[in-house]
C-alpha cells in the first residue's frame, strides 16, 4: 500500500500527539463497489466526492489510461488545499495503484479526526450559534469579534492532547486543541460570510495550527488557542493574538508554507474605521481598549528598575493590589522587578505574568502584570455584580461578573449557584446557561465572609422559524380584504409578537394583525417579522 501522510496531513495527524501510527493498517480494508472514470476531470469529481462523504474507503477504476502517483498525489493535493477544514479533520490517508496501458485502479483508505455526522453535527451547531451572536446590523469586524469571543469563552484547551476536532470542543468534555480551535474558527467564520484560512506552523517549539483572516482586502492572524488561557481566567477576554500582522506574530509563530501576506497593522485600520464608520464608532473606540492599544503610550510603559519602582510606589498608595504596564526590556524583567520590589516593606510576596505584547513588532516588549500582597491581610467588604437582572434564550449563555470590595482582598474565590438549575445553570466561572423557560435566581458568595450578591435571570424560548404559508399569490383589484396567518416555531416560544410591513403600501397595505387590504395593481411584499428578527415573506401579484 502506497501509505501518504503529506506534509499538510502530517501536520494535522501528529499535531501535538504522537497517537497515529504510520504503518499499514492490520486487517485488510474493505472497498465498496468499484466506479469508473473515463477523463481526468471525472476522476477528481469522484475521488472530491468520496472524500467529503469520509468514506472510510473507496475504489476508482480509470478507462483513460496509465495514471502515475503524480496523477493521483496532485488530484489529492488539489481536493484538500480546496477545503480547509477537510484537510484539517482528517487524520491520514493511504492508496494503492495499479495501472496498465488502459486502465487504472485506485483503493483508497482514509482515517479522520472526524465522522461525517459529527460534522454535520457541527454544521449545525455552528448555525444556531451564530444565530445567536449575530445580528443582522453587524458587519465583519463585530462578526469576528463576536465569534472569537464565543469561542474563547466555551471551549477549553485539552491538555491530554488527545482530541483534535472541532466536534471535540462543541460537544462532550468540551475539550480540543489547536487544531480543533482553529476548526471551529474556519467553520463559524466561514459560514459568517468571512474569508479565512487554517494556517500551520510552530509556536512555542510546537506544531500548531491558527487561523488567517480577510478584513476590507487585508489578511490578519487570529490565533484563538493562544488567546484562551490554560488556567481559564473568569469575565476575561483575552486579545493579545487577535488580527496580527506577519512581523508582530513572528515573535513567537513561524511557519515555512506560503499564505497571503498580513501587512497592514490592525490598529491603523480600526483608528481609520472609527472616523469613516461613524454609526459603530462606539464599537471601534471601545474596541481598541480591550486590544490594550492604551499600553502604547508613554504613562503605561516602563523601561527601567527605577520606573518600575515608581509604579510599585503608586500602586501601593493606592492600596491597589495589582498593575499592568508594557515593559521594554524582556531578557531582563524578573532581574529589573526584583530590584523595583526590594526597596518596599510592606510587600510580603510578589508575582507577575509576562507574556509577549504583540501590538508592537519589537521582540523586547512584555506585557507586564505585577501582583502584591501586602504584609496584612484584607478581609471583603462587599460584592457587586455587573447585572441584576439577566435575559438568556434556551441553550444560550450570558456571563455574569462579580467583583469584590476592596480590590486587594486577600482571599477573591467566590461560588456561583443557582436556585433553580432545571431553568438555568451556572458555571464556577459565572457563565449562565438558559434550560428551560422560566425565572431563577443565581447568586455569588465570597469565600471570606460568605457575602453574596445575586442576579435574577429570565429564560426565554427564542422563534427560530416563521412561515406565511406560500411564498406568492395572484390576485385581482376587488378582492376582498384578507388575513395572513403565520406559524411560528416553536410552538411554545416566548414572544411571538409580529411587526408586519408592506414592500408598497400604494398596492397594498397591512396592518398590524395581518390584514392585508389591496389597493391597485402591481405588486407587493408582505412581511412578517419578528422580535428576534425572524422574517417570512409573500409577494402579492395584483391584476386590474
Amino acid at each position: 500500500m502506497n501509505f501518504r501522510i503529506p506534509q499538510t496531513l502530517l501536520l494535522s495527524a501528529f499535531l501535538l500527539s504522537s497517537s497515529l501510527v504510520t504503518t499499514p493498517w492490520g486487517a485488510a480494508p474493505v472497498y465498496a463497489a468499484v466506479e469508473h472514470a473515463t477523463d481526468l476531470k471525472d476522476l477528481q469529481a469522484k475521488l472530491d466526492t468520496a472524500i467529503q462523504s469520509k468514506s472510510a474507503s473507496y475504489s476508482v477504476t480509470y478507462t483513460g489510461g496509465a495514471l502515475t502517483k503524480t496523477n493521483v498525489n496532485n488530484m489529492l493535493a488539489a481536493i484538500y488545499e480546496a477545503d480547509d477544514y477537510l484537510l484539517y479533520s482528517t487524520k491520514s490517508y493511504g492508496y494503492t495503484l495499479a495501472s496498465d496501458k488502459e486502465y487504472s485502479t485506485i483503493n483508497l483508505t482514509f482515517t479522520y479526526w472526524e465522522t461525517a455526522d459529527q460534522s454535520r453535527n457541527v454544521a449545525a451547531k455552528v448555525s444556531d450559534i451564530l444565530a445567536e451572536i449575530i445580528t443582522p446590523d453587524m458587519n465583519d469586524f463585530q462578526k469576528e469579534k463576536a465569534i472569537h469571543d464565543w469561542i474563547v469563552s466555551n471551549l477549553s484547551y485539552d491538555t491530554t492532547m488527545v482530541q483534535h476536532s472541532a466536534y471535540a470542543g462543541l460537544f462532550g468534555g468540551k475539550k480540543t486543541v489547536c487544531q480543533g480551535y482553529a476548526l471551529l474558527a474556519y467553520r463559524m467564520l466561514t459560514d459568517a460570510g468571512l474569508e479565512n484560512k487554517i494556517i500551520e506552523g510552530t509556536s512555542g517549539g510546537q506544531l500548531h495550527t491558527w487561523n488567517l483572516v480577510k478584513l476590507e482586502g487585508n489578511w490578519y492572524h487570529l490565533d484563538t488557542t493562544w488567546d484562551d488561557p490554560v488556567a481559564d481566567t473568569s469575565g476575561k477576554t483575552v486579545y493579545s493574538y487577535y488580527n496580527l500582522t506577519d512581523a508582530q506574530i513572528k515573535t513567537n509563530h513561524n511557519w515555512k508554507k506560503k499564505y497571503p501576506a498580513a501587512a497592514v497593522d490592525f490598529t491603523d485600520q480600526l483608528l481609520s474605521k472609527g472616523s469613516t464608520d461613524t454609526a459603530r464608532a462606539l464599537f471601534y473606540n471601545n474596541f481598541q481598549q480591550v486590544l490594550d492599544l492604551d499600553y502604547l503610550k508613554d504613562e503605561f510603559t516602563a523601561s527601567t528598575p527605577a520606573q518600575l519602582a515608581a509604579k510599585v510606589k503608586e500602586t501601593m498608595a493606592a492600596n491597589q493590589p495589582s498593575f499592568t504596564i508594557r515593559y521594554t526590556a524582556k531578557k531582563s524583567v524578573a532581574n529589573d522587578l526584583k530590584s523595583a520590589v526590594s526597596g518596599f516593606g510592606n510587600i510580603s510576596t510578589y508575582s507577575y505574568s509576562s507574556p509577549d505584547f504583540l501590538r508592537t513588532s519589537l521582540s523586547t516588549d512584555v506585557l507586564l502584570t505585577v501582583h502584591l500582597t501586602y504584609g496584612n491581610p484584607v478581609a471583603a467588604a462587599g460584592i457587586t455584580l455587573n447585572d441584576s437582572n439577566i435575559a438568556v434564550n434556551i441553550g444560550g449563555t450570558a456571563p455574569l461578573i462579580a467583583t469584590i470590595q476592596p480590590v486587594n482582598v486577600s482571599n477573591k474565590g467566590i461560588t456561583w449557584s443557582s436556585a433553580n438549575s432545571s431553568i438555568a445553570t451556572v458555571s464556577n466561572k459565572g457563565l449562565v446557561t438558559g434550560k428551560s423557560i422560566g425565572t431563577t435566581t443565581i447568586t455569588a458568595t465570597t469565600l471570606d465572609g460568605g457575602l453574596i450578591a445575586s442576579a435574577e435571570v429570565d429564560v426565554s424560548q427564542p422563534v427560530t422559524r416563521i412561515s406565511l404559508g406560500k411564498t406568492s399569490l395572484n390576485l385581482k383589484i376587488g378582492d376582498p380584504d384578507f388575513t395572513l396567518n403565520p406559524t411560528i416555531a416553536p410552538s411554545n416560544a416566548t414572544n411571538k409578537a409580529i411587526t408586519w410591513s408592506s414592500s408598497n403600501t400604494l398596492v397594498a397595505t397591512v396592518d398590524d394583525v395581518g390584514v392585508v387590504h389591496i389597493l391597485s395593481a402591481g405588486k407587493a411584499a408582505i412581511s412578517a417579522k419578528t422580535q428576534n428578527g425572524k422574517t417570512a415573506s409573500v409577494t402579492l401579484s395584483i391584476k386590474p
